[in-house]
């Protein structure tokens, strides 16, 4: 069963496999089409950077809402934690009316 790699171990193998393609194989007009090829691969097959960026920093904020609830034991940290899911979830939902508004207007 094959998996699909994560972006960054797929980026590096592309960078390799450009590395030795501009090490071996003369510069022709069938090299350049194929480095251009494996350079836009990483953004069809991962999205954009801004995409990544923007799943990465989700990411990282629900791991730290979880690891805070999962201190949270006391009556005090509770409101902080409800405040700062609500604010994730407010920037998750804006982040949604954007890409809908990108997609109507390229």
């Amino acid at each position: 069963m094959s998996m699909k790699m994560n972006f960054w171990a797929y980026e590096k193998l592309v960078a390799e496999d450009i590395t030795w393609l501009e090490a071996v194989v003369p510069d022709t007009l069938e090299r350049r089409h194929i480095v251009a090829v494996l350079r836009a691969s990483v953004d069809h097959e991962y999205g954009d950077e801004t995409s990544r960026l923007k799943d990465a920093m989700v990411a990282a904020t629900c791991r730290w809402l979880h690891s805070v609830r999962a201190c949270a034991e006391d009556d005090e940290l509770n409101p902080l934690v409800l405040a700062m899911e609500a604010a994730v979830d407010s920037y998750v939902a804006y982040l949604a009316k954007l890409e809908a508004a990108a997609a109507v207007h390229p």
